[in-house]
């Protein structure tokens, strides 16, 4: 049919119900990505670069802060590897928080596999809050010259631009922004 998968496309790293998803990361799962990557049988990998950073025009409304206030980045680009094949950029993806939500171990490498979400959790509810709800896009397009390079994308291959924002009721404590590469992912909702 129109609809019917060719046998040489790609394999997909299918990510199923994205909210469930992030219910069980606010929950201290941890490792939840790289755990369901390697069910499917792909590989993940990945290192997070965490600074400091001012805040730009997007980060800035996201947030609802000032332009060019400081936030902790976790800036992201992590590999896949797809049964029988090598290594490959997956995403780019950045995570942005406040300074007051920023706490220390959010700035360790090893955050990933403590759980951020979970790290959050811990400090918002030292303030008498909790993660209660995250509000998301996904856009579906062609990539910038930066991006197609940076994915190691062919000619003519889309990418899905993700905008997600975490809240501890009306307070945005977190947001984060993805671009991943059209051919090697598939979300699945309910």
């Amino acid at each position: 049919g129109v609809f019917a998968k060719e046998a040489s496309a790609p394999k997909r790293l299918v990510i199923r119900d994205p909210a469930e998803s992030l219910k069980a990361q606010q929950q201290g799962e941890r490792g939840l990505m790289a755990a369901e990557a390697e069910r499917q049988g792909f590989g993940y990998r990945y290192r997070p670069d965490v600074r400091d950073v001012k805040a730009d025009t997007q980060v800035a409304s996201l947030l609802r802060i000032d332009e060019s206030a400081p936030v902790l980045a976790r800036l992201r680009l992590p590999q896949i590897r797809p049964p029988g094949r090598g290594w490959r950029p997956a995403k780019i993806a950045n995570s942005y928080i406040p300074h007051e939500v920023a706490v220390d171990e959010l700035r360790e490498r090893a955050t990933d596999r403590l759980g951020s979400y979970d790290v959050l959790n811990r400090h918002l509810e030292r303030r008498g809050g909790r993660l209660s709800h995250f509000d998301g896009t996904l856009v579906f397009r062609m990539p910038t010259p930066t991006e197609a390079r940076r994915l190691e994308l062919a000619d003519g291959v889309p990418v899905i631009e993700q905008t997600r924002v975490a809240f501890s009721g009306d307070w945005p404590v977190e947001c984060f922004l993805a671009v991943m590469a059209g051919d090697i992912h598939e979300l699945e909702y309910r």
